[in-house]
């Protein structure tokens, strides 16, 4: 469970949130939002948001796919990141900031650590 006093909440812009509800399940997409360029997927029905880039070549996330775990897998060199935690799935020792994802009235809100 997160602590919701931890993040500033973002609602994202009509047309982030229209491709977003309409996700399916290990769907990836790319948005940008208070400065972040961010990876939001769906997994076991919730939205998870994870940094779009990673960190061994700077590859945008979004562009690779996601497991049913919750893995994210990078297309170009193949390491693997949680994204419930951000952190790395092969023993790379990498770990990327994750952004929660909730409902609130009929908006989509992105945290982002305060």
């Amino acid at each position: 469970m997160i602590n919701e006093d931890w993040y500033d909440w973002h609602a994202l812009l009509p047309e982030d949130e229209s491709v977003v509800r309409q996700m399916k399940e290990q769907q990836l997409h790319a948005l940008e939002l208070a400065g972040k360029k961010i990876c939001i997927a769906k997994i076991d029905g919730k939205w998870l948001g994870i940094l779009n880039r990673c960190p061994h070549a700077g590859t945008p996330l979004s562009m690779g796919t996601c497991n049913k775990r919750g893995v994210i897998i990078c297309p170009t060199h193949h390491y693997k990141f949680h994204l419930r935690n951000g952190l790395s799935a092969d023993g790379n020792h990498y770990k990327l900031p994750t952004f929660p994802v909730k409902m609130e009235g009929d908006k989509v809100l992105l945290g982002v650590k305060k």
